[in-house]
This record gives C-alpha cells, structure tokens and sequence, in this order.
C-alpha cells in the first residue's frame, strides 16, 4: 500500500488576506499579503466608520453566499469599539463597518479610524475567501 507524501493540495477557495489602515476621512489604505481572485479590490470610505469594496466580481459569490470575511481588530484602547466585515447579499459589497457601542445606552456610533497604525505595529488583518 503506498501513499502519497508532500503533495500540495489547492484550497477549495480563492484568498485575499491584506493589513487595513485607514485614518480620518481616507480611504482604507490596503497593504496586500496573498490574492488569488483574479481582480484587486479597492476600497472607498463610504461615510463616517463605513467601508466597501464594490467590485463586480463580488456580486456572483455574495449573492450566492459563497463569501467569508474575517477581521482581526486593533479596537485595544477601547473595550467598545467594534470593527466588522461582511459581504452583503442586499448590495453585493464586502463592507467594513467600525464604531463604537455604549452597553449602558445601547447606541452605536459610526466612528472612523479604528483601521489605525498608531505605532507601526498593530493593523487591522482582513481575509476574504470565495468558495467554489
């Protein structure tokens, strides 16, 4: 009986995974680890703690719910602050969303620059994947 060693296997999905920063009214400003979907998205700040990307590449997988889209968040100073993506099936758009939460009040408040790069260290990592 033999078995096969040291062979690569392909992901049953496409990647993009890049370091986010964003700061006042910028747009995101994306620094690109590993993209395997064929097309460079770009990112626009939409309004106050509101990002997309709106490429039409998009619109086939999202609407299919073929898209996850994790984050890992800088929110350290604050225990409040939110940071989320998800892709939207309403607008085939892989949105960012930052803000903070008032547990006290239960209001949310759209807030830019939580994307920071305070001191050179921390950034927001995002990672989208497209399956087949």
């Amino acid at each position: 009986m033999g078995y096969i060693i040291d062979q690569a296997i392909a992901p049953a999905y496409k990647i993009y995974s890049a370091l986010i920063t964003q700061s006042g009214s910028q747009p995101p400003i994306a620094t690109v680890f590993e993209n395997t979907l064929g097309f460079l998205p770009t990112w626009i700040r939409d309004s106050t703690g509101l990002y997309s990307s709106n490429e039409p590449e998009w619109i086939t997988p999202v609407l299919n719910r073929k898209v996850m889209a994790f984050i890992s968040p800088v929110a350290y100073q604050q225990q409040y602050d939110v940071i989320r993506i998800s892709a939207t099936t309403g607008s085939s758009n892989i949105v960012i969303v930052t803000g903070r939460y008032n547990s006290v009040t239960g209001f949310f408040t759209y807030k830019d620059t939580l994307l920071r790069d305070d001191d050179n260290f921390q950034a927001t990592s995002i990672e989208i994947r497209i399956y087949e």
